[in-house]
């Protein structure tokens, strides 16, 4: 029973530890990584490999994105024009395509990959985004 206790024990100051070193981004410090830069945004039930969402957060507070649903050719994706800012703490989206305002927390799960989390600090496995420096789709 003891060797159980310590075992359980030892697995709850690991998982503490593997936790306490994972980057959360929220607000300002999401802010500060994702303006300047594109987020390529991949949905797991796709299986062509492409992005499904591409955003680029400009320094002036505007987002530009290009999405598309699975399947179709990267030249039949919707242009979508929105704003980024800083509510309540908060790093969202507002006035992108249909969705009046998103707010966004994510996990750093790589060298530039990220996962969403939920509000509660969870994984959500609905998307991985991939930071790249700039703007390499030119929006």
């Amino acid at each position: 029973m003891r060797k159980i206790l310590l075992a359980v024990g030892l697995l709850a100051l690991s998982s503490a530890a593997i936790a306490q070193e994972q980057e959360f981004l929220r607000g300002k410090a999401l802010a500060d990584v994702a303006v300047g830069n594109t987020f390529y945004v991949y949905h797991p039930g796709c299986t062509d490999q492409a992005a499904n969402l591409i955003v680029y957060f400009a320094d002036d507070g505007k987002a530009f994105a290009k999405k598309r649903a699975c399947q179709l050719a990267a030249d039949r994706a919707t242009s979508l024009n929105g704003r980024w800012t800083l509510s309540g703490g908060n790093f969202c989206l507002r006035e992108l395509g249909d969705v009046a305002e998103q707010c966004y927390e994510l996990v750093k799960v790589g060298e530039n990959t990220y996962k969403r989390i939920d509000r509660t600090g969870v994984r959500t496995d609905w998307s991985m985004a991939v930071l790249k420096q700039g703007n390499p789709e030119g929006f």
